[in-house]
């Protein structure tokens, strides 16, 4: 037996020639083709199911091997990363339609260096996510100063906004529609020369001109719908090909609408001698808290069945 410690001298190694007898070689070759012997069946829990063990999770934070390491991580940088990421596509799509424009080195965006262009993640109705605007409104681009006026560098920032409410669970392809959407009113708004030339009205009424842009940067398509807005859009078959070129990935953040509180119901109470009807707390009215009278009749008032 050679020690670990030991160093193998190669020149003294003598290599023997053995013979194996039929017998022997039978088994060895039955050995080296033998089926592998299969796993022995897990034995089912009384309801008759076998459990399954189920691999867990990688937790982004704990993976980490340092302190610091699990610190950072803890500080999302998910909402900066997605906001570099609706200004990669921004710049793309500018791009885009400059070039389907025949103008390349961008002479038609006269506006240009007026003003910064601010991507921005955050809500476009309510602070709790549960109004018709947080569920319909994807994204907007603010050129008034209506909401308040950024500042960068001394300069006038217009907001883009993309809206946080359930962004993480869109796909890239949903995610990439909204985000064209909101850059081609940012290049109207940047090759206007009066207000009238701008794709979308005061009110936010899309315009003819959104679905003239829509048509010349080739990755989405306007839609019309009902109500003030008129128009939305969607991706086509061009855009599909350049989320892929891209590599546009769906969103991994997003924020979660609150619980809806529950509406108090009420109860009609009416007098028995004419049409007079008032609505009440139920709770309020089964605990005897509401004791109303007629003023005309001076009867009691009563639920209405």
């Amino acid at each position: 037996m050679v020690k670990k410690t030991e160093v193998l001298d190669i020149e003294k190694v003598e290599l023997k020639e053995v013979t194996l007898t039929e017998e022997q070689t039978i088994n060895m070759l039955e050995e080296i083709t033998a089926p592998p012997i299969p796993k022995k069946p897990r034995k089912a829990n009384k309801n008759g199911k076998v459990k399954t063990v189920k691999k867990g999770k990688v937790n982004p934070i704990l993976d980490k091997a340092s302190f610091n390491g699990k610190l950072e991580a803890t500080l999302t940088k998910q909402k900066i990363a997605l906001e570099t990421e609706i200004m990669r596509i921004g710049i793309a799509t500018i791009k885009q339609l400059c070039k389907e424009g025949g103008d390349e080195e961008g002479m038609d965006m006269i506006n240009m260096g007026k003003w910064h262009i601010v991507p921005n993640l955050s809500t476009t109705g309510s602070r709790s996510g549960n109004t018709d605007a947080d569920n319909k409104t994807k994204g907007y681009y603010c050129p008034s100063t209506s909401t308040g006026q950024w500042v960068v560098d001394g300069m006038v920032g217009k907001e883009l906004t993309i809206n946080y409410w359930n962004l993480h669970k869109m796909s890239a392809e949903e995610f990439f529609n909204f985000v064209v959407h909101e850059f081609v009113h940012a290049y109207s708004d940047l090759s206007a020369k009066t207000d009238k030339d701008r794709d979308c009205a005061k009110n936010g009424a899309h315009k003819k001109r959104f679905a003239d842009l829509c048509v010349q940067v080739g990755w989405i398509e306007a839609i019309p719908i009902s109500g003030y807005v008129k128009m939305t859009s969607q991706i086509t078959d061009k855009g599909k090909e350049m989320v892929k070129k891209l590599k546009v990935e769906a969103p991994s953040i997003g924020k979660t609408p609150a619980p809806k509180k529950p509406k108090a119901k009420r109860i009609d109470i009416q007098c028995p001698d004419c049409e007079f009807k008032v609505m009440v707390p139920t709770g309020r009215y089964e605990k005897g808290l509401v004791a109303m009278t007629c003023d005309v009749h001076g009867r009691p008032m009563e639920k209405v069945n």
